[in-house]
């Protein structure tokens, strides 16, 4: 016990306790109080993990402020036995889910709430989804309904270059969040931001989750943001336009997408596209 680092912070406390002025003079006898047995205003539990049943799924410990973790943090912990294949992508996802992405994610949290945990895990689960049916196999994926599942997961993240584009997404935000005056369908209020918070709400639009996913895949590699306007008018008129853009037809359709990501204007590009090979599905 005497190496114990939560043992020694108690002991300290107390001896804290016990050197108090104002606890030494008070009239009430506060000090005796806080020690009396019967009282009990001051305890201590003690809990031994061997016989507290954890399982390999489940991650429990204590924090800092000695409360049990939240499900959101345990859902962090596993994940990073996900990602702790790459030390240095590891460290990043641990200390931008602290601070960047919560600045990134803060207006669109509920109004009540002072933590990001869940606009951010509604927007792991759009990533994960799309990255899913980008290489999936078409019209033989399997349709699965929650993208948080850590099977899932675990395949999709693997992948090194997922896992860099996730990053790039979280931190992209911050990016979207100055695109407020453009509309980008036929009504009001469906600029970046207003695409983004719908998805977070669980609002899951296709044209939605196409424009919004092809402006964060156009910036991640890398093309001139002055195209990016352009780019997307053609995504949403394919995909509005498309008799069928059911989730079956998600691998070729994300594929022909990718198809459109060019160095050059998207409407250079189309003049010379292949419709049969370039934007198969569409």
């Amino acid at each position: 016990w005497d190496n114990d680092p939560t043992v020694a912070g108690m002991i300290n406390m107390l001896d804290t306790f016990s050197k108090n002025e104002l606890l030494l003079k008070s009239g009430d006898s506060l000090l005796d109080r806080l020690l009396d047995s019967k009282d009990q205003l001051i305890s201590f539990h003690f809990t031994d993990l061997n016989e507290f049943g954890l399982t390999e799924n489940l991650y429990i410990r204590m924090n800092a402020r000695g409360k049990m973790l939240t499900e959101f943090e345990n859902f962090k912990s596993e994940f990073y036995k996900i990602i702790n294949y790459n030390h240095e992508l590891l460290e990043q996802v641990k200390d931008k889910i602290e601070y960047a992405w919560v600045d990134n994610l803060w207006q669109y949290r509920d109004e009540e709430s002072f933590v990001i945990d869940e606009p951010f895990m509604e927007f792991l689960s759009f990533i994960t989804e799309m990255l899913y049916f980008k290489q999936g196999e078409y019209r033989k994926i399997d349709i699965y309904q929650d993208f948080l599942d850590f099977k899932l997961l675990n395949k999709i993240y693997a992948n090194e270059n997922n896992l860099k584009f996730l990053i790039f997404s979280l931190d992209y935000i911050k990016e979207i969040n100055k695109q407020k005056n453009l509309n980008l369908l036929w009504d009001d209020k469906t600029s970046l931001p207003d695409i983004l918070n719908k998805i977070i709400e669980g609002r899951r639009d296709t044209n939605e989750l196409y424009i919004l996913y092809s402006a964060i895949n156009f910036s991640y590699q890398g093309k001139d943001q002055a195209n990016l306007y352009d780019f997307l008018r053609v995504v949403r008129n394919l995909i509005h336009n498309t008799n069928d853009n059911s989730r079956r037809e998600w691998p070729r359709l994300l594929k022909s997408v990718d198809n459109l990501i060019s160095n050059d204007n998207v409407y250079k590009l189309l003049i010379n596209i292949n419709d049969s090979k370039d934007l198969l599905g569409f």
